[in-house]
C-alpha cells in the first residue's frame, strides 16, 4: 500500500518503481514503473450555523476548495435561493420553515473527475429561525371617570412575557402579566 503525501497529492502524480533483487548473483534485477495519478477531491464547508428571526433571510458563507469548481445549495424545506449555484447565495425561508422552527441548508460540490475514483461532497449548515414576538394589547375601551378597567394582552410567537406602559399618570395592579387593571389617574 502506497500512502500519497500532500506534495504527490498537490503534483497530481506521483512515480512508483519495483525493482526486483538477484538471488543468485547471475542476472542484472530489473525494474518497472508505474505512474499514480492523484485527483484532488472536492472539498466544501457550508459555514456555521446560524440563527435568524422570521422575517429575516439567511446570508450564507460557504467555501470550496481542492477539486471542486461549482456548488449547488439545496434545502430540506421550501424557502428560495438568490442563486442556488453562488457559494455565497442568500436564503429566503418559506412560510413552512418558518412554522418548523428550522431548516437545513445543504452544498454540494461537483464531481471533479467524472468517472474517476474521486466523487461530490457535501456539507450542511442548520438554520434556526425564530418567530417574530407579537403582542395585541386588544379593543380600544371607554370608561367614565372614576372607574378602573381590566385589560388584556395577547402574545405570541417568540414572545414569552409582556411589560405593560401608559401615556398618563395611572398605574397598574401588575404591569409584567398579561391581563392586570389599569387604575386611571384624576389628570387621565
Amino acid at each position: 500500500t502506497y500512502i500519497p503525501s500532500a506534495s504527490d497529492a498537490t503534483n497530481g502524480s506521483v512515480t512508483l518503481t519495483a525493482t526486483t533483487n538477484d538471488p543468485s548473483n547471475s542476472c542484472n534485477s530489473v525494474s518497472d514503473q508505474l505512474t499514480l495519478y492523484i485527483n484532488q477531491a472536492s472539498v466544501v464547508d457550508a459555514g456555521s450555523d446560524q440563527v435568524i428571526c422570521e422575517g429575516n433571510i439567511v446570508n450564507l458563507n460557504g467555501s470550496m476548495s481542492g477539486g471542486a469548481s461549482t456548488v449547488l445549495w439545496t434545502s430540506s424545506g421550501n424557502g428560495s435561493f438568490t442563486s442556488n449555484t453562488s457559494i455565497n447565495a442568500t436564503y429566503t425561508p418559506s412560510v413552512t420553515d418558518i412554522q418548523n422552527g428550522n431548516v437545513n441548508l445543504i452544498i454540494t460540490a461537483n464531481d471533479p473527475d467524472g468517472g474517476g475514483p474521486c466523487a461530490t461532497s457535501a456539507d450542511t449548515v442548520y438554520i434556526q429561525i425564530n418567530r417574530m414576538a407579537t403582542v395585541n394589547a386588544g379593543f380600544d375601551k371607554t370608561i367614565c371617570a372614576g372607574e378602573q378597567t381590566n385589560i388584556i394582552a395577547t402574545i405570541g410567537g417568540s414572545a414569552s412575557n409582556v411589560m405593560w406602559s401608559t401615556t398618563g399618570s395611572g398605574t397598574f395592579t401588575n404591569p409584567t402579566v398579561p391581563s392586570t387593571t389599569y387604575i386611571p389617574s384624576a389628570t387621565d
